[in-house]
């Protein structure tokens, strides 16, 4: 067994945070949102709400990510204080994000963004006590944990202030009480494979048994596509399915139209970030693409590859456009929305495949994608609040055909190296 060797707290935080690659993929968003959350406290109040609640939670995220690590290695048996200094950052940058949110709180005064941040309090670390102990549960906990932040934040434009101590008191009891869920970061047989399949599949939130998860004429229809991707294509896309027929089915009661958008758009870009992530994570080979009597050569691949990517683009833009020409209920600019929300969207998803074909590293495509997040987000936003302007039609018809062109140029760099 080895000694344990004092070092200073912050030593190691590249390799344990940032080259990780299921840690990297929370860590990462989670320190975007912070550097960029006091660039939005004289912008926009809302997105500074969802800045705070969503690097809490994504930190949170990373430290469940840790902790299932932990689980499916011995390394803190073996190496004296591994578990503690990890740990230890962890908790030592989830302090410093919480300064900088307070910090914000003080500075514009808003005592319902320390409500918002008492309560992502609260659903982080609801999530990481609860993986500390089960591995399995990631995926579930986390789509729960996420789904809750973005209905707390779509819903309530200002988060009531009861969330604030309830959020307190929620935090005091898991830190008086987490011995009562287990052992955390025992050593457990399943928990590699809990950590690589979600690594693998994009954490998906649908199971692989599940009978609607295996569409072989999907898959065919869509590949090589499928092929690079794995059960994560079909399933995002059923899922996409499943959520915009239960927001047209709510909708019949209560009307979500003036949110469901927003909550589309939020899905539809969070689901291809798991999708590009899933498919740079899982090592297939083109060599054995192009060897089958399929395809002569790695660039007819590639083309074919252009063309599935192409197939997704146009599902979701049919999708899109039925969604919001059902969902809204005032004809007189109804067709003109759906279109341009159409568009934008397969623009946007257009957009992620060309920063897909120009990354080489797994980490930096993580980093790409963030900021691509971001900006989808702002120009769907800015399209669908135009409504009946023709000129974000002519906009978004021009951002379509510069990614398509994109796309099919930037194919070719596609990294076929593994």
């Amino acid at each position: 067994m080895s000694i344990k060797d004092p070092r200073a707290w912050y030593k190691g935080w590249i390799s344990f945070w940032v080259k990780d690659t299921g840690v990297a993929s929370y860590f990462i968003p989670a320190l975007f949102a912070s550097l960029l959350s006091p660039l939005l406290v004289a912008l926009d109040p809302i997105a500074l709400n969802m800045a705070t609640l969503f690097s809490i939670v994504c930190m949170y995220s990373a430290l469940a990510q840790q902790s299932i690590k932990m689980q499916a290695t011995e390394w803190q048996s073996l190496v004296v204080g591994y578990q503690e200094h990890v740990m230890q950052q962890g908790k030592i940058i989830l302090l410093l994000i919480n300064i900088l949110m307070m910090c914000n709180i003080l500075f514009i005064q808003n005592v319902h963004l320390a409500a918002t941040l008492g309560m992502a309090n609260a659903l982080g670390i609801s999530l990481w006590f609860l993986c500390r102990v089960y591995s399995h549960l990631f995926t579930t906990a986390c789509y729960i944990t996420f789904t809750l932040a973005i209905l707390l934040i779509i819903v309530c434009e200002q988060t009531p202030l009861f969330f604030a101590p309830t959020g307190f008191v929620i935090c005091l009891t898991l830190l008086l009480f987490n011995k009562k869920l287990g052992l955390a970061y025992a050593f457990k047989h399943d928990a590699l494979a809990n950590y690589l399949n979600g690594v693998q599949s994009g954490w998906s939130p649908l199971p692989d048994k599940l009978p609607l998860t295996n569409l072989a004429h999907l898959n065919k229809f869509l590949f090589p596509l499928s092929y690079f991707v794995g059960p994560a294509l079909s399933q995002y896309l059923i899922l996409l399915l499943f959520i915009s027929a239960a927001a047209l089915g709510v909708n019949q009661f209560y009307d979500v139209s003036e949110h469901a958008l927003f909550i589309l758009c939020n899905i539809i870009l969070a689901l291809f970030m798991f999708f590009h992530w899933s498919k740079a994570q899982r090592t297939k080979s083109w060599e054995l693409l192009y060897t089958l009597p399929i395809y002569n050569s790695i660039a007819q691949a590639k083309l074919a590859l252009a063309y599935s990517t192409y197939k997704v683009t146009i599902l979701l833009a049919v999708l899109c456009f039925v969604f919001c020409l059902l969902i809204n209920s005032e004809p007189a600019w109804q067709w003109l929305l759906a279109l341009k929300f159409s568009l934008v969207i397969s623009a946007g998803v257009l957009a992620s495949f060309v920063i897909a074909n120009l990354s080489k590293n797994s980490n930096v495509i993580g980093i790409y994608l963030c900021l691509w997040y971001g900006a989808q987000m702002a120009i769907t936003v800015k399209v669908v609040e135009a409504k009946s302007e023709s000129t974000t039609l002519l906009f978004s018809v021009v951002y379509l055909l510069v990614t398509l062109l994109l796309h099919r140029y930037t194919i070719a760099f596609v990294n076929t190296k593994h």
